[in-house]
């Protein structure tokens, strides 16, 4: 950043006065053009702006009162009075997780807290988010190789990095290889629980892990002790969620994807282009429309865990289901569905393509690349939007 430009900069960004005290107020953000591109300011929930458009973009606020804005190619963090608590600096700032934010500069990554302090008292070359109080961190050893540990909350580094790969903590449980030697599992202090001789162990999940025998082969699953559950047999296997897993038995570029127990009974055959786990005991299932060329898009139906279809190959997307709730489209509107993929008639269904998000007293939706809030009955801000009740 110039000279130049941090003088106008400084004319224009409020910084945080000692005695500030952050407004429990929720803030949208929001979009207008001007002659300069598009800016980005926040709204509240009756439309009228509250943070000025400055920003060239603006995060959501997220829990804690905090969102992440960029201005002159750098991020930073401010409250809900739009005070500075951390300058934009950074290159990048990632969204918090349990109160931690990554922060990058140069390749170089730092740990940051709610009151903008950096906590870590060095840089890393990588970290990722928090999970159960521990972040995944790497840094690269003389031979220019990545060593993988963990950190907790204050940036400290708990357990070394020392490992060839690891993974996130679930249910207080990672599993890390050792530089040279087996996959292990360990809990949150580092403490060695079981050793796996195989040549590939993945992600710890409920009880059991996908594992390889051998270099390239199939995927089975063990349980947390090492013993075999589920024999190798698939091309891809996704850690279970719900007590449910999504595996690929393709041999070629036509996916074959399908729902497994934890017995490794197939719920949905293994004949789909696509699975997608919605949470909420809810999956799409995905059918290409050419199945010659399944390159050129797919059908998604609604189906349960149990293996139900709830509904045929109607949605061009399904997204994630929220309080029982997910943003379906076809190829005329965006709509919410419910658990049994019916449209939610209580909600507008809005013409264009994109998703929708129950946002505290709005409805979010992004159509078409443009942001748009609305309540029930009619748009609030983003200009004219066609709606269907």
């Amino acid at each position: 950043m110039s000279k130049n430009e941090m003088g106008n900069y400084q004319r224009y960004i409020p910084y945080k006065p000692s005695s500030s005290v952050i407004r429990s107020v929720f803030l949208y953000r929001a979009s207008v053009k001007t002659v300069g591109g598009v800016k980005w300011g926040y709204i509240n929930g009756k439309g009228v702006i509250i943070l000025p458009p400055i920003y060239d973009h603006a995060g959501d606020f997220q829990n804690s009162f905090l969102a992440i804005v960029r201005l002159m190619e750098r991020d930073g963090l401010i409250d809900t009075n739009g005070y500075f608590i951390a300058k934009p600096k950074y290159e990048t700032i990632h969204p918090f997780s349990e109160g931690r934010a990554t922060v990058i500069n140069r390749d170089n990554y730092n740990v940051m807290d709610e009151s903008g302090k950096i906590l870590t008292e060095k840089e890393y070359h990588f970290i990722g988010d928090y999970k159960e109080g521990r972040a995944l961190a790497a840094s690269l050893d003389n031979k220019g190789n990545y060593l993988y540990g963990y950190l907790n909350r204050w940036g400290k580094e708990v357990i070394p990095l020392e490992y060839e790969s690891a993974t996130d903590f679930n249910n207080g449980k990672a599993v890390v290889k050792i530089k040279n030697g087996p996959f292990v599992l360990i809990g949150l202090t580092g403490k060695v629980l079981h050793t796996y001789q195989f040549a590939h162990v993945s992600n710890y999940s409920e009880g059991l892990i996908a594992f390889q025998r051998e270099k390239n082969g199939k995927f089975g699953y063990i349980n947390e002790q090492g013993k075999v559950v589920i024999e190798p047999q698939f091309t891809f296997a996704e850690p279970f969620i719900e007590g449910k897993a999504i595996v690929n038995v393709s041999e070629d570029f036509k996916n074959k994807y399908g729902l497994i127990d934890s017995n490794g009974k197939f719920l949905i055959k293994p004949i789909y282009e696509s699975i997608i786990s919605l949470g909420e005991k809810r999956v799409a299932v995905g059918k290409a429309i050419h199945p010659e060329q399944p390159f050129l898009g797919k059908k998604y139906a609604l189906a349960d865990t149990d293996g139900n279809m709830l509904t045929g190959f109607i949605y061009n997307t399904i997204s994630s289901f929220e309080n029982g709730l997910a943003t379906a489209t076809n190829n005329l509107y965006t709509f919410f569905i419910d658990h049994d993929g019916k449209r939610d008639a209580t909600f507008p269904a809005l013409s264009g393509s994109g998703v929708l998000q129950v946002d505290r007293s709005l409805i979010r939706g992004e159509i078409d690349f443009r942001l748009f809030y609305f309540d029930k009955k009619a748009s609030l801000y983003g200009g004219k939007m066609k709606l269907f009740l």
